[in-house]
């Protein structure tokens, strides 16, 4: 089971990417597609490819429009993302060791797409995602099978239920990581953006 210190390893990897300028020796790639930033952190010889969450409206538009793609039965505007940013990451990808790929929210949703797609081209992946909604659904499921997936979800955060269906729309992951709501929150909006607090308080 993944550990909490591990976590907020990650969810502070995920704050660099809105950062305009990172205080590291390591080597950082920054990418973008329309409003979805991403990065690619090397450290210690390690490869992070790290997706951020909604942040313009243009891109809440595009988490409600529910259509599928033919192929790949995933969410119309997170798998045009994913194919826009692998276009681009993938030569960066570490070939022999794995490439950790992680996202919050939106960013979750496009995690999983990007890594199927690394696996698929024979790179070593495991992904883990914060508060992520569904991306795809049951023949999505079957092709994301033996990708380490971790899904770390707070306790009435509302963005993992969606899109609301049940049978269209589907979650995967191997690990699921559940988290209490923190004291004092009530509103789904703040839940969904309470990630650090909680892990942070984990820790102490």
């Amino acid at each position: 089971m993944i550990s909490p210190a591990k976590l907020k390893f990650y969810w502070d990897m995920i704050q660099l990417v809105k950062r305009e300028t990172i205080s590291t020796n390591e080597e950082v790639l920054r990418f973008k597609s329309d409003d979805d930033e991403a990065m690619l952190i090397t450290m210690n010889g390690v490869r992070y490819v790290v997706f951020d969450g909604t942040d313009s409206p243009r891109e809440w538009l595009e988490n409600l429009m529910t259509w599928k793609t033919t192929d790949a039965d995933t969410h119309y505007g997170f798998e045009n993302a994913a194919r826009e940013f692998f276009a681009n990451i993938s030569q960066f990808l570490d070939g022999g060791s794995i490439n950790h790929v992680i996202g919050f929210s939106r960013g979750g949703a496009i995690a999983q797409r990007f890594a199927q797609m690394a696996r698929n081209a024979l790179y070593r992946v495991d992904v883990t995602t914060f508060g992520a909604p569904k991306l795809g659904g049951r023949r999505f499921c079957e092709k994301m099978n033996g990708i380490q997936h971790t899904r770390v979800v707070i306790d009435g955060d509302p963005v993992p239920l969606l899109p609301l269906s049940s049978v269209k729309w589907k979650h995967y992951e191997n690990e699921l990581v559940r988290l209490k709501r923190p004291g004092g929150v009530r509103r789904p909006t703040q839940v969904h953006t309470s990630y650090g607090k909680v892990l942070s308080d984990l820790l102490k």
